[in-house]
Order: structure tokens, then sequence, then C-alpha cells
């Protein structure tokens, strides 16, 4: 019993008693105290509410009655084995209907009961605390989950063997104007009426059969799995499914489709002139297909989509009006 966390707290006015019960319990390496008196015993909880108390029934200033109707004014709940010199049954109810977790009567050789039931409930206490630790953690782990699941971005769902959902969650319900609460436990074709491809997808998950499928629903594209869900046995007793908005992703590919269209027409159209061209090295014609002589643009605009426009270059333009040079370097004037 070494290293016990929970001390036992005696609660009995005749010393030579409490002397007695407290030698049998140190001997088991009990955690142990002793005292006389209501009063004490409040004092004593007060320090260490999650002691055990061996409460008397009759002490000196109170009833053991009453000292629990102390402790429940201050919002202490000691669990405690009560003692009484005397066998009531209806007493022994109402300390039971209290909370007590044994009923001693000092009769006989009741001490040699004592050590066995104060082992007895402290190992219930310890197992109950663990438990309720345990609970504690899987509320947070399950409110976590639910957490997790009510804000990742899809719709998650689970139907059982009649196709009634049994969860339904995710954020994208909003999308939809879909409550949980709303939907769980009815049949998901009942659900979906404007989708007729939603109980035959279900009753083929049931089956046995895992799929993808793609769906419209309120004007937006939706890509969907299911699965059967299968026990230790591998019989199935449901099927789970997750369904997640690929609108925006299925627009982003149109419209990059179309782009890719439209920049492969455009390149179709583009002309481009590759090889070797026959110029000719004095006029600059070029000769074509058939064996003609073609001036050079006439040649380029028939084989590509540019456009000529016309002018002069400075040498040309010295050449063909050379009136114009002398208009811009007249002769020096005479002295």
């Amino acid at each position: 019993m070494n290293g016990r966390p929970i001390p036992v707290l005696i609660v009995e006015d005749d010393d030579g008693l409490n002397h007695l019960i407290m030698s049998r319990l140190l001997r088991e390496d009990f955690l142990v105290q002793g005292v006389a008196t209501g009063q004490e015993a409040l004092s004593k909880i007060r320090a260490n509410p999650d002691a055990l108390l061996l409460l008397d029934y009759a002490l000196p200033d109170m009833t053991g009655m009453e000292l629990l109707d102390r402790l429940a004014e201050h919002r202490l709940e000691c669990p405690f084995i009560m003692m009484s010199g005397h066998g009531n049954e209806q007493v022994a109810v109402d300390l039971m209907k209290r909370g007590a977790r044994d009923y001693l009567v000092k009769d006989g050789n009741w001490l040699e009961l004592v050590t066995p039931v104060v082992n007895r409930v402290l190992l219930e206490i310890e197992n109950e605390r663990r438990m309720a630790a345990i609970e504690a953690d899987l509320r947070q782990s399950r409110a976590h989950l639910r957490l997790v699941l009510d804000t990742v971005p899809v719709i998650l769902w689970s139907i059982d063997r009649e196709e009634r959902l049994t969860l339904c969650t995710g954020s994208d319900l909003a999308k939809l104007s879909v409550s949980p609460d709303a939907v769980l436990g009815r049949r998901i074709a009942e659900l979906l009426p404007q989708n007729p491809q939603a109980g035959p997808r279900a009753q083929r998950a049931l089956a046995g059969d895992s799929f993808h499928f793609t769906f419209e629903l309120q004007n937006r594209i939706w890509e969907g799995s299911y699965a059967p869900i299968r026990d230790h046995g591998q019989a199935i007793i449901g099927a789970t499914g997750i369904a997640t908005d690929v609108t925006a992703r299925r627009r982003a590919d149109t419209v990059r489709e179309r782009l890719i269209q439209e920049l492969r027409d455009a390149l179709g159209r583009v002309k481009v002139l590759r090889g070797l061209i026959p110029i000719c090295a004095s006029c600059k014609k070029i000769r074509d297909d058939r064996g003609y002589w073609n001036q050079v643009e006439s040649y380029l605009q028939q084989h590509s989509d540019a456009q000529f426009t016309h002018g002069l270059c400075p040498e040309c333009s010295r050449a063909s009006f050379p009136q114009l040079r002398r208009e811009e370097h007249p002769p020096p004037a005479a002295p």
C-alpha cells in the first residue's frame, strides 16, 4: 500500500478506539490522521478535501449526518465510511443514499473488517478517478475531433445499412445551407431528390464497392468518393463518403483550356518563312515556287501576315531629289 495518494481521516471521539483503528491502518502503510470532533474534521477536510472519512455516527459536537450537511454547505464532497455503535437499517439506507461507501456496525470483531473495507473503498476511489480522467481525456479528444471535422473544407458523411445518415459534417455544408442536426437519421436519397444517383451510389457502397464520382448540386460542381465501413469481422455495417467543392478549379480549368485553344489558333495563323529564298543580287527580286520574280514586299505579303508602308531612306531621297541636297547645303555667299 506504499505511496497511496488518498489519506484516511478517522473521526472518532473514543480515543482508545481511534488509536486502535489508526494502528491497524498504519500497519498496512495507509496515510492516516485521527480527530475526535466534527469541527476538527471540518478543518482537516478543508486542508485536504480528497481524504476518505472513517466517520463515527455520533460525535460530541454534531452527528455524522450533520457533518455531511456542513460539508455540503461548503461544497465539499468527501468519500466516507460510516461507523455506528447501533445497527439501524433505516439509518444505513439513508447513509447509502447520501453516498456512504460502506456502513460498519461496532459489534463483535468489527475491527477486523476495517482494514479490508478501507482498502476496497480506496481501490474503488482510485479506479473511479482513473476512469474520470480517461473520460475527460476522451471528451477532450472528441471535442477536438469534432472541431477538426466541422472546419475541414469538405462534406463528410456516413450512413448505416438503411442508408440513413449517422454523421454529416464539414465546413462546406454551409454552402448548401444544411444543418447537421436537421439531416441525421434521414435517408440520403430523400435529402437529395434532385440528384437521382444519390440512392444508387449509397447502395453501391453498401454492397462493398469503393469508387469516385462527380455531381452537381446547387450550381456547384463536386467531386466525391464512397467506401464501405466494415467491422472487425469484415462485415459491412455502413458506408462513408466525402465530397469536395471543385467549382472554382473547374472554372479555372475551363478558362485555361480556352486560353490554350486561343493561343493554338493564333499560332496556326502565323506564317513563318524558312529555308533558302532565291533573290536577285542586283534588283533584289525574289523568285517564287512557280519561277516568277516578285518584288520583295510582294513576296513577303504572300507568304506572311506582314504589311508594308513605303517611304524613302535618306540616300534614296538625295538620289531621287538632288535639289533637296542643294537646299540643305546652299553655296557660300560671295565675299
